[in-house]
């Protein structure tokens, strides 16, 4: 509750939505208490596959608890998951994956939060 964003990972599925409402709740409780309504916070959806149907739902059933949905998702890369060695491949990088997922979430999220990019790592 001392951090100024909370990114709260939710697989697309109903069993973790369940298992995650507790934190949602955590977070907007320390919102209402604090006077800036800190922390900010966003949810983001994890471990989707390209065109699911699924993430659809999850998106309008989240919007009831009042956190806002990042609207970048970190895929599941199902063809390479069992695999750890390609994710060291610098060829992987270029071009997809879930690093550039992260990469997206954080431009996404956190740099438009940040005044300045120096001494960041202080603040």
């Amino acid at each position: 509750m001392l951090s100024d964003l909370v990114l709260i990972p939710l697989c697309v599925s109903e069993q973790d939505l369940l298992q995650t409402v507790g934190v949602i709740n955590l977070v907007r409780r320390q919102q209402r208490r604090s006077k800036e309504g800190k922390p900010d916070a966003a949810i983001v959806l994890t471990r989707t596959l390209k065109n699911d149907i699924a993430v659809r739902g999850v998106r309008d059933n989240l919007g009831r608890y009042g956190i806002p949905v990042a609207k970048t998702e970190i895929r599941e890369m199902i063809a390479v998951k069992r695999n750890t060695s390609v994710m060291r491949e610098p060829a992987f990088f270029k071009n997809n994956g879930a690093a550039n997922d992260v990469l997206k979430l954080a431009q996404e999220i956190i740099l438009p939060k940040l005044p300045n990019l120096d001494g960041v790592a202080n603040e």
